[in-house]
């Protein structure tokens, strides 16, 4: 130990500890990616899920629970335990915050992930 009560040792611990929450929560938003396209396959061939204004399904949590369907309303269920978990989980550094946490749930949408793509203008 320093001689201000700092712990040389316990900075290696805490970056350590800091790379397996990172983990957990690439590992969860994984799972919301997951989550999505189970919803997908579930909801888009019986029409119950919502479209956009350009016609393509889009989605969040939220509509999984207006559908009615069982299993869709217990997956939008799941996400919400996902998303709680990660609000007690740190943001990784590195990453872009605008990607996913802008706060309109994108890891959980039924959109494409590159829906930017196709402007080249």
């Amino acid at each position: 130990m320093s001689e201000h009560g700092h712990d040389p040792g316990h900075d290696e611990q805490d970056t350590e500890g800091l790379e397996s929450l990172l983990e957990a929560r690439a590992i969860l938003v994984d799972a919301l990616d997951a989550i999505a396209e189970a919803a997908y396959v579930i909801g888009e061939p019986r029409g119950l899920l919502p479209h956009d204004e350009d016609g393509d399904v889009a989605f969040d949590h939220e509509d999984l629970r207006k559908t009615g369907h069982a299993t869709l309303h217990a997956l939008a269920a799941v996400a919400d335990a996902i998303y709680a978990t990660l609000d007690t989980l740190p943001l990784d550094p590195d990453e872009d915050e605008d990607e996913d946490e802008d706060g309109d749930d994108d890891e959980l949408d039924g959109e494409d992930a590159d829906e930017g793509a196709e402007d080249d203008d």
